[in-house]
């Protein structure tokens, strides 16, 4: 189509050679063109850059005013994994304790519950929800104080699913967890160590005996 940028990449407005062109591209030279009949030199004209360029962007700009930017603020309440969590298993709002306080049985002696098959169920949950949010690309983090990309989040998050398939569930779990936006609560009941968590020790005791 001609040199729109000479050697410095200024813009030049007009062909360097004296050539037409017709809205197919396809090129001839003066002599061809003056040899044309008047209607069909109605179909060619000479290169101009400005005009080129113009065009291209119009183009573009036809095809912007239909596009919709549905790239979101990331927010934990809306993309974190509490909610991830209970959209898939309580999808009502109630998220049930007991299915999986009963993963740990209680020591019938103690009445204490170990941890260790609940934080490997959290593990998995962790580690689906970590898969899921790896084929986001619609979340921004502009201006996130907690976290500078999807990438640095998911590192993190991924953290917390190491230490939860760790043998033993701790304080460090938890405030590791609570950087992510973890719901406390959920995390106090769900890796409950007593008998039945929401009973107080002396039930439990009582229970056990």
């Amino acid at each position: 189509m001609g040199a729109i940028t000479d050697a410095e990449g200024v813009l030049t407005n007009t062909d360097s050679d004296d050539f037409y062109y017709n809205k197919k591209g396809e090129q001839i030279n003066r002599e061809k063109y003056d040899a044309l009949k008047d209607r069909k030199k109605r179909k060619y004209s000479s290169f101009e850059a400005n005009r080129e360029v113009a065009e291209y962007f119009r183009r573009i700009g036809s095809y912007m005013k239909d596009y919709e930017d549905t790239t979101e603020k990331f927010d934990l309440a809306k993309h974190g994994f509490n909610k991830w969590l209970m959209d898939r298993e309580a999808p009502g709002g109630t998220f049930n304790y007991q299915n999986y306080w009963d993963l740990d049985p209680a020591d019938a002696k103690t009445g204490k519950r170990d941890t260790k098959k609940r934080a490997a169920q959290a593990k998995e949950w962790m580690d689906a929800y970590i898969t899921d949010m790896k084929g986001r690309n619609d979340l921004s983090f502009e201006g996130n104080k907690s976290f500078s990309s999807l990438d640095d989040y998911l590192k993190k998050a991924q953290e917390v699913a190491d230490q939860w398939g760790n043998p033993t569930w701790d304080a460090r779990d938890k405030i590791t967890a609570q950087r992510l936006g973890i719901d406390n609560d959920f995390m106090t009941k769900f890796f409950g160590t007593e008998g039945t968590p929401e009973s107080t020790p002396q039930e439990n005791a009582e229970a056990a005996a």
